[in-house]
């Protein structure tokens, strides 16, 4: 008896010594450097019509954490350094955003209110405040990055919304310490612009360590289960969703992440919805399909 009891206790501190803490860490001063590769393919069927765009995006992001606070805050700021965007739209037009040369018109006019979207991306990189522990207390603007957006894209830059939307990138990481094989579920909002978005009902997993480049990363899998697409009511956006039945056809997800450094190393995500969807446009009813694959790679140093 007394054997098993000791036994026991063996196990016992075996799991508690496998367990692992997610925590972020943010020290002050310092630098790091986010590549952040993207995908996306959309087939959007109406009245029998197809549209099928396309869209790549590559973009380079340096942040620098400030010095604490007397009340321990600290502010994080971001500059986008590199950003190409390729787009495929309907009938052979292409479109075409450098940041090297962010101020190049479109060659179709009627394209150009969607690169002045990326300039005032560009060019009004968020600066988030952190709390005393390392929550999201505010996401400022640098300027008013909505003054010349066409009227239709304005609400893209909600300081509101960005603010939940950063935390909730935090608080996909485990909460607590956890062991290989732990589960945890969370239902997440993926903000596109003008006020359109998807929210996702996601299961997360701890799958263990794996090693890349000579460094040991802990790794956790994911996957979305459902999903919701909505249009913000208050959107200007002259679209609106009366109805919206869309399912997740193939869901992967891997997170990496260093506890030495406290950071995300490496986030790699591939996401298709597709089903039915029912438009008012301008008062027009109009029903249709959709099939939108989305597919992101981000990697820190």
């Amino acid at each position: 008896m007394r054997a098993s009891l000791f036994i026991g206790l063996l196990v016992f501190a075996a799991d508690l010594s496998a367990q692992v803490s997610f925590e972020l860490k943010y020290p002050e001063d310092r630098k790091s450097v986010a590549r952040v590769n993207s995908k996306t393919h959309q087939l959007l069927t109406i009245g029998g019509q197809e549209i099928e765009t396309k869209a790549n995006s590559s973009m380079l992001i340096a942040s620098t954490n400030g010095k604490r606070q007397p009340d321990k805050s600290m502010r994080v700021k971001g500059k986008i350094s590199e950003w190409q965007v390729d787009i495929n739209l309907p009938g052979g037009i292409k479109l075409s955003f450098d940041a090297a040369n962010p101020d190049r018109k479109a060659e179709n006019p009627a394209l150009e209110p969607i690169l002045t979207l990326f300039r005032a991306q560009l060019r009004n990189t968020p600066v988030l405040t952190l709390d005393k522990e390392n929550k999201i207390a505010s996401v400022e603007y640098p300027a008013d990055p909505e003054k010349e957006l066409d009227p239709a894209l304005k609400g893209t830059f909600n300081a509101k919304r960005a603010k939940i939307a950063a935390q909730q990138t935090l608080d996909r990481l485990p909460s607590k310490p956890v062991s290989k094989g732990d589960k945890w579920e969370r239902e997440e909002t993926f903000n596109l612009e003008a006020g359109q978005s998807l929210t996702l009902a996601k299961r997360y997993e701890y799958t263990g360590t794996v090693v890349k480049a000579g460094r040991t990363l802990h790794a956790i899998s994911a996957v979305s289960t459902s999903v919701k697409y909505e249009i913000d009511p208050e959107s200007p956006s002259p679209i609106k969703v009366s109805k919206s039945d869309l399912k997740v056809i193939d869901s992967k997800e891997t997170i990496l992440f260093d506890t030495e450094k406290g950071i995300v190393a490496e986030h790699v995500s591939t996401l298709r919805v597709k089903g039915d969807l029912a438009l008012s446009v301008n008062g027009m009813d109009l029903a249709g399909t959709v099939d939108l694959t989305i597919s992101t790679e981000t990697t820190v140093e």
